[in-house]
């Protein structure tokens, strides 16, 4: 299948109805591996006890849409991050349960980590360089610049000029 999201249907007992085929391509299952199972199984251990209170919440409300992120369990062990949307549909007269939407977003964890990481070395460099250093971005009027508003300052800056940052982040220079 070309489609990348998994679609999947659980009824209100948790028990899994409908996934698409192209779960395999994804996670390794087939979809009568999982259809007829408790829908919660291959959640990881950690997040079950959230996933499983948002389901309750879910189906305590008609029509009601939740998106919650959490590790799903492969066919071969391994757990990989997904995002899953969840809509209640128990009185739509084709579907009789909650439909799954849900797709791998390792590559995204990954993005975010590595700007996290990024963003702690910048900190850090910040933060210890014997510069005084202060970040600012320019305020505009009518599409001429104007002044400029102080974003952040080092610990160098607020030594030289003897200001703590709290006093000058925000205000404009």
């Amino acid at each position: 299948s070309k489609i990348s999201d998994v679609i999947g249907i659980i009824g209100t007992d948790s028990i899994m109805k409908y996934k698409s085929p192209n779960i395999e391509k994804w996670f390794g299952w087939l979809p009568e591996d999982l259809i007829g199972t408790n829908g919660f199984q291959n959640v990881h251990p950690d997040d079950i006890e959230r996933i499983q209170q948002n389901f309750t919440n879910l189906i305590e409300s008609d029509g009601s849409t939740i998106t919650v992120e959490y590790r799903y369990r492969c066919k071969d062990g391994s757990f990989k991050p997904i995002e899953l949307t969840a809509t209640n549909l128990t009185k739509d007269p084709l579907i009789k349960g909650v439909l799954l939407n849900y797709h791998d977003i390792t590559e995204r964890k990954q993005v975010d980590q590595k700007l996290f990481q990024s963003e702690k070395q910048y900190r850090m460099l910040f933060k210890s360089m014997i510069d005084g250093v202060c970040l600012h971005e320019i305020v505009y009027d009518t599409g001429k610049a104007i002044n400029y508003r102080i974003l952040d300052a080092n610990p160098k800056y607020e030594q030289i000029l003897q200001f703590k940052k709290e006093d000058i982040v925000g205000k404009l220079a």
